[in-house]
């Protein structure tokens, strides 16, 4: 008979097995037609009209006025397919093998990859390397927050965004979704975040990733550093609003705090052009 150990990392290791005959899978399908003008191959969900509408009619809006986009986890490449349909040269961070393969997928399906460069690393504080757990949407450095396999898992090359990018003036958007590990990410991005102009950011920012019990530390503390390196913080939803880092702070950490998460815009308190494109574009 089996002992629990034993069955339980059976049990895992099928999990994985799924997981990449999934992944595997969709490799081998072709990209059609979407409702946003262009080929594309990815879940299902991602080819509703109702499929993250408010981020993809801001990021639209964004793209028309940036010289580069980069995109920090960018998972099946739909919004490098969005900056390429503006013709907005993009770089791609993303360290998933499997999610690479996708990337060169639908942008090849659409004549695109010319204006586009794909790094297959993750994004961190300190140069190195790190064992990601995880994949398609869902991969994380930080293995704490994820319900994926254990061995689901797989060494990368981390690197920060300071030594990948040199703005030189440049205005660029910045679409940032790694899973919990935003703030070491910005950590290695001082010198973006610095910047002039200030680049445009949009986080995913999770108060809790199991939808209960305290708020985590990283929460409050990336926003935090984005305030004080000198950004207005919007919640985006239904509407666009501005948040005030002292009332977040004021509603404590505890179970019952109530707030805000999901995709944050942030805007350079001083860039007066960029807030008020953003507030004319705002409901």
């Amino acid at each position: 008979m089996w002992g629990n150990g034993l069955l339980e990392s059976v049990r895992d290791r099928l999990r994985t097995w799924n997981r990449r005959r999934i992944e595997r899978r969709r490799l081998s399908k072709s990209p059609v037609e979407t409702i946003h003008g262009f080929r594309f191959s990815g879940p299902a969900a991602m080819f509703a009209d109702d499929w993250e509408p408010e981020e993809r009619a801001l990021i639209g809006r964004l793209l028309g006025q940036v010289d580069l986009f980069l995109n920090v986890g960018a998972h099946y490449g739909f919004y490098l397919c969005v900056s390429q349909r503006g013709r907005v040269p993009a770089l791609a961070i993303e360290p998933i093998a499997a999610n690479i393969g996708m990337i060169a997928k639908n942008l090849r399906a659409n004549g695109w990859g010319a204006e586009v460069t794909v790094l297959p690393v993750a994004a961190g504080e300190v140069r190195g390397f790190a064992e990601i757990r995880g994949g398609g949407s869902g991969a994380t450095l930080s293995p704490d927050i994820t319900s994926a396999p254990v061995s689901q898992v797989q060494t990368v090359p981390v690197v920060r965004l300071e030594d990948l990018v040199h703005l030189n003036g440049r205005r660029m958007l910045v679409l940032m979704d790694v899973e919990g590990f935003e703030l070491a990410a910005l950590k290695g991005a001082a010198a973006l975040l610095e910047a002039s102009p200030q680049p445009v950011w949009i986080i995913e920012i999770l108060a809790r990733f199991s939808g209960r019990g305290p708020v985590r530390p990283g929460y409050l503390d990336t926003l935090r550093l984005m305030d004080s390196s000198g950004y207005a913080i919007f919640h985006i939803g239904a509407d666009l609003q501005r948040v005030a880092l002292s009332e977040l702070e004021a509603r404590g950490t505890g179970d019952e705090a109530v707030l805000p998460e999901g995709n944050f815009l942030f805007v350079g308190k001083d860039d007066e052009p960029m807030l008020a494109f953003v507030a004319a574009g705002a409901r």
